[in-house]
């Protein structure tokens, strides 16, 4: 028995070459198949990407530029229980 186990991680990248900053992980669990994962996978680093360029706009930082782009990387494993 098992399930599938989805993996975000979000940076905001400083727009140098190789350097990364803020990186921020999390882990969301109970999907019943790879591709219902993939899914909320897509959706949620969509969302997410929005959201951020909410928060930017907000703070008075525009749009999201080259210099400090937010980036969301995701991977669904499959845990044995």
């Amino acid at each position: 028995m098992g399930e599938w186990v989805l993996v975000l991680a979000i940076n905001i990248t400083s727009g140098t070459p190789g350097e990364v900053r803020d990186v921020s992980l999390s882990t969301l669990g109970g999907f019943s198949s790879k591709a219902i994962c993939e899914a909320a996978a897509q959706t949620i680093a969509s969302r997410a990407i929005s959201v951020v360029g909410q928060a930017r706009m907000q703070a008075g930082i525009q749009g999201n530029g080259g210099k400090s782009t937010p980036v969301v990387n995701y991977e669904c494993v499959f845990i044995k229980k």
